[in-house]
């Protein structure tokens, strides 16, 4: 890998960075979420002035190519990722239950209160 495709991985790194944490920042992006992609690019900014260490890895964890040591990441990433979304969906829909059971029950309330004064 020549210096200036390094240069030019570590800007866009850098600039993907700027852009999440500035949607963090402006609250359009939960920091829990955001939290994977920081990693992630720490650890791309790593792997691209380190190019043999995920050579090492690879022949550390056993795997075969490199390459497929990049894919291997990249789908345990892919993993954890949906997990994450999917157990912060399901929190959120149990929200709205809730919510939406107590909203029935201020208006049955509210109902009764209604009948009551125009008797």
């Amino acid at each position: 890998m020549t210096i200036r495709l390094q240069i030019v991985m570590t800007v866009v790194f850098l600039l993907l960075f700027c852009i999440i944490y500035n949607m963090v920042r402006k609250r359009k992006l939960d920091l829990k979420l955001s939290l994977p992609w920081f990693i992630v690019l720490i650890g791309l900014i790593i792997l691209v002035w380190i190019p043999d260490a995920i050579a090492k890895i690879s022949d550390l964890m056993g795997v075969y190519s490199p390459v497929n040591m990049i894919f291997l990441c990249g789908f345990v990433f892919a993993l954890i990722l949906i997990f994450v979304l999917t157990t912060t969906v399901s929190r959120l829909a149990v929200r709205v239950r809730k919510l939406t059971q107590m909203v029935g029950i201020l208006n049955k309330k509210l109902d009764s209160i209604e009948k009551n004064e125009l008797k």
